[in-house]
């Protein structure tokens, strides 16, 4: 479908994002990745990967570091809206978590550390995660 919508022209996709409920599983999203990668039609010129649903603080890194960030949009929104201490702090969560990516730190556990190290800045992280 994914392919059949690039060849179409169809300039935006959604897939949901890795590591969370919403579906296609994550074993089911990897083709469809693998498949556009061999026919050259993923991002920048093409179409771009729209990766939402269920995306957050929790799951970001891994998906950056599975799908790339080039060519990809990134969409978060109950995520940001829901986090315990309002929206300002579910974006910082955000930025923090895409931050700890470019530090090779992506498992919740690692991360966790890694905002307890920040301290009074890591807060909002901290308190995305210990959400669910």
């Amino acid at each position: 479908m994914h392919l059949l919508a690039v060849l179409s022209g169809v300039a935006f996709m959604q897939l949901p994002a890795f590591r969370g409920y919403i579906r296609l599983t994550d074993v089911e999203k990897l083709p469809i990745i693998e498949r556009l990668r061999e026919e050259g039609l993923e991002g920048e010129e093409e179409m771009t990967l729209v990766i939402a649903g269920d995306l957050s603080a929790r799951n970001i890194r891994y998906n950056i570091k599975v799908l790339g960030a080039k060519g990809k949009m990134f969409l978060t929104g109950t995520s940001v809206y829901h986090h315990p201490d309002g929206i300002k702090s579910g974006i910082d969560a955000l930025k923090l978590a895409i931050e700890a990516v470019y530090k090779d730190i992506v498992e919740i556990e690692e991360l966790k550390e890694y905002a307890k190290s920040l301290e009074e800045r890591g807060l909002p992280l901290l308190r995305a995660l210990e959400e669910r």
